[in-house]
């Protein structure tokens, strides 16, 4: 490892902050208690590959997933840039593949997460704008994910 700002630093004893909360659509989340989101909260942490959970109650259904504030795909590909520009020997970073796409691997001339980040960028911006409502969101992010 070379020697930086940040080498004598352990990425596992640093503390952790969720970088999203929870996001119920539909009226069967009416029915949800603080304890029961708190639950769904803790399941999507430890299963992070699971994008959502559909929960049907005696409302209804509904949907729970992560939401992320607008500007967490931006500063993740910041966050890559700053890499690639201090790091020139760093060439490419790939991320797996998931739900049936394949891996993506970032590079100086393409300093992004996701393939797409572009226009789940938008979206979500479109989404914290208020522009969009979190049924569209969904459809769209699905849309660009495809």
């Amino acid at each position: 490892m070379k020697d930086g700002p940040d080498s004598n630093t352990n990425p596992r004893i640093l503390p952790q902050k969720r970088s999203w909360q929870l996001l119920v659509v539909g009226d069967g989340g009416t029915l949800l208690t603080q304890q029961d989101i708190e639950s769904l909260t803790r399941i999507l942490d430890l299963l992070p590959y699971v994008a959502g959970l559909d929960i049907t109650t005696s409302a209804g259904s509904a949907r729970v997933s992560r939401d992320v504030p607008g500007n967490y795909i931006q500063q993740a590909d910041q966050i890559l840039a700053g890499m690639f520009t201090r790091n020139p020997d760093v060439t490419g970073i790939t991320f797996p593949a998931t739900h049936g796409r394949a891996a993506h691997t970032a590079t100086a001339d393409d300093p992004h997460v996701l393939p797409h980040d572009r226009a789940l960028t938008a979206i979500m911006d479109a989404r914290q704008h208020g522009e969009i409502t979190a049924d569209e969101m969904i459809a769209q992010i699905r849309q660009a994910g495809s």
